[in-house]
């Protein structure tokens, strides 16, 4: 595919005409990368090894002469969210209001348009603008769409069962990471949803008498349709290292944003009009259904990026970039599929449509490669405090399996990073590991420290953040590998 950028600087690859301002967080625990307001990478990330893509501009990722173009210019009249977030936002309200009634065939299956989407920036860049504008049309729209504010894996059963075409919205997603990292169930119902699968439970409570006549415990949510939209700040997306290589973080399309896109200072005009013209018209959504295809060229140009996709995964990249990398072609398809209904409503994918969907994925995977490099990069420092002070609270020498036990929480720390942990610590030079003849591991020592002027220990109790003596040291803004 032919896109602009082919220069890279230190900092920001900048499009012709695009807004690339940037503004870095400063405070110790920002987990924030600096991504610029109309959405480019700052810098270039060829984590999975394929093409350079941090310089797609934006207006190269959607098509503006179309519904899609219509929202994105309606909402920044209105709100000041990064324009990556309105864009990134119109999808699962695309896609609700389609729900399962259009498709593609792949072989015996089929291709639904329903992304999931989480909009990731600090407090202060108005997500919860855009999406108080997308929950205000899927209430005038299809109000019986939208599932309850929290979730458990039974009650996502049930709901589905009731109403199988659904919507999640979650302003504040930290509550939603939450319930993941402690429900397997619950992680397991969204990896099967995001490819409209079936879910179920047995639960003792919904014994009940089948079609057939036999009693039942089991509860079935068949045919469902689901699509997601949630904000969170960088800090609240706390993933388990399980969830990070299970398909459950891969299966989102994630999209950054540092700040506002725009000041608006005084109360913005009434589009009333204009809202309503909208309205209308994502209406007509509604009674479309229909087998979507790709056009003849659209499908030569999906087979190269097929191929190429492929042969990107025989590069063997990270485990955690993988699963967002495999689902890419994919994802391609349900982005096409939702942009040609934007722009004409035509059930044929066109090579217009395929491209500014390929660009727009492939954008939210140079998003998905920092994050997860910021977020691997963060739980280490966090996991390496964590042991460094629970070392401190139980006077500086604890077993291997004690410290263990003490230091893991919610499948964060699982054998592997805590050895690697403790491997970084003791190339540190902060901790010892000496042989237990009663164990198969070492002992963990906390190493003794001197002041620098007296030769005397220093105290346990210091603290351990960054800039302490034995904190993790802060990391540099830039990262420019993911993992």
């Amino acid at each position: 595919i032919e896109h602009t950028g082919g220069a890279e600087p230190s900092e920001a690859a900048v499009p012709p005409g695009g807004n690339v301002e940037s503004v870095e967080l400063t405070t110790d625990n920002s987990t924030f990368p600096p991504i610029p307001r109309e959405g480019v990478a700052p810098t270039s990330i060829n984590a999975d090894q394929g093409q350079d893509w941090s310089s797609i501009p934006l207006v190269n990722c959607y098509p503006a002469n179309s519904l899609v173009g219509q929202f994105v210019s309606y909402a920044q009249k209105q709100i000041e969210t990064a324009k990556i977030l309105i864009l990134a936002a119109v999808l699962p309200l695309l896609s609700i209001l389609l729900g399962r009634r259009v498709y593609v065939c792949w072989g015996d299956q089929f291709i639904y348009p329903n992304p999931m989407v989480s909009l990731i920036a600090p407090s202060g860049a108005r997500k919860t603008q855009i999406i108080n504008v997308v929950l205000w049309f899927i209430n005038h729209l299809v109000p019986e769409s939208l599932l309850a504010d929290t979730t458990s894996h039974e009650r996502l059963v049930e709901s589905l069962a009731e109403q199988p075409e659904r919507v999640m919205i979650f302003p504040e997603g930290n509550g939603l990471m939450d319930l993941v990292n402690r429900s397997p169930d619950l992680t397991t119902d969204f990896i099967r949803l995001a490819d409209c699968n079936s879910i179920s439970t047995d639960f003792k409570s919904n014994r009940h008498k089948s079609d057939d006549g036999t009693t039942t415990c089991r509860v079935t949510a068949k045919n469902p349709f689901f699509t997601v939209l949630f904000g969170i700040v960088p800090e609240g997306m706390r993933i388990s290292n399980k969830n990070l290589t299970n398909g459950f973080l891969g299966r989102f399309m994630i999209f950054f944003a540092t700040q506002t896109d725009h000041d608006i200072l005084i109360p913005p005009p009434s589009m009333d009009t204009e809202r309503k013209q909208l309205l209308d018209e994502f209406a007509k959504l509604k009674t479309l259904h229909g087998e979507m295809h790709l056009s003849n060229q659209a499908q030569a140009a999906f087979v190269v990026i097929n191929a190429d996709n492929r042969e990107r995964l025989r590069k063997n990249p990270p485990e955690v970039i993988a699963s967002n990398l495999n689902r890419l072609p994919f994802m391609i398809i349900k982005v096409a599929m939702l942009y040609q209904i934007a722009i004409d409503r035509n059930l044929e994918i066109t090579l217009e449509a395929l491209r500014f969907a390929q660009n727009l994925v492939e954008l939210q995977h140079i998003h998905y490669c920092r994050f997860t490099g910021l977020l691997q990069r963060d739980k280490a420092a966090r996991l390496q405090n964590r042991i460094l002070s629970t070392l401190e609270r139980f006077g500086g020498h604890m077993t291997w399996s004690k410290l263990h036990n003490r230091v893991s929480t919610h499948g964060e720390c699982d054998a592997t990073t805590f050895r690697a942990a403790l491997e970084m610590l003791a190339a540190r030079d902060l901790i010892t590991l000496r042989p237990n003849p009663d164990a198969e591991n070492p002992d963990v020592e906390l190493k003794k420290e001197t002041d620098g002027t007296t030769g005397t220990p220093a105290p346990t109790t210091s603290p351990t953040g960054p800039g302490n003596n034995r904190g993790v040291p802060r990391a540099p803004a830039e990262v420019q590998g993911a993992v």
